[in-house]
């Protein structure tokens, strides 16, 4: 019928969004702290940057999710290490502002970086999420094999919502501790990547592939 996607197209919209995910998060990695266009990790002077650790993190998680699409040898091995990188990331950020009031972590990466800056509460349980939905839709055996479909989609409904706040009113959500330091870039990725599990197909999962070999 004209006008309907193809099978194709439908099928490979994860690894798609994947990779849009992953070259976003590198040309904000590279281009805002390594070549110094600060324009493209914070859009303005009052907003949150997204920093370092969070870009690599979504560059990590979507790297895991297109070397885990085939849930093969090596590349499944290394989809693992991937996603197991982020969650220690992730939960190292997460001690750091809760023992240190703050993310300090980097603070030791950049200099640049305002007070106020590092990854946010919010970020770092949304890379949890993210991270145990990416390993969910790898695993040969899953219990409940609609948890990633509902954490997918608690994240990217609280994306869409992060997202309206900046548009009305950005300065309600840094008044908030667990959203505080949150960057509009990574409310954006998140709803990139948590599109991406959403729209996993069930014949790629790794109950079915492991099934089939």
């Amino acid at each position: 019928m004209a006008g309907r996607p193809s099978p194709s197209l439908v099928q490979f919209m994860p690894l798609w969004l994947a990779l849009i995910c992953g070259a976003a998060s590198l040309v904000l990695l590279v281009g805002g702290w390594v070549l110094g266009f600060e324009w493209l990790v914070r859009f303005d002077p009052a907003s949150r940057a997204m920093v370092p650790t969070t870009a690599v993190c979504f560059l990590l998680l979507s790297s895991a999710l297109v070397l885990g699409w085939t849930c093969e040898g090596q590349k499944a091995w290394l989809a693992y290490r991937l996603v197991y990188g982020t969650i220690a990331i992730a939960v190292l950020n997460i001690c750091d502002a809760i023992l240190l009031g703050g993310s300090r972590i980097d603070a030791l990466l950049v200099s640049s970086l305002l007070p106020d800056d590092g990854m946010s509460v919010a970020a770092a349980v949304g890379m949890l999420m993210a991270s145990y939905c990416i390993l969910a839709l790898m695993a040969p055996e899953n219990p409940d094999q609609d948890a990633p479909i509902y954490f997918a989609i608690l994240g990217l409904s609280t994306s869409v919502a992060i997202l309206v706040a900046f548009l009305f009113d950005a300065s309600s959500l840094q008044e908030v501790y667990f959203f505080r330091a949150l960057s509009t870039q990574s409310a954006i990725l998140f709803g990139v990547l948590f599109a991406a599990v959403l729209a996993y197909p069930v014949d790629r999962l790794g109950t079915e592939v492991y099934r089939r070999s």
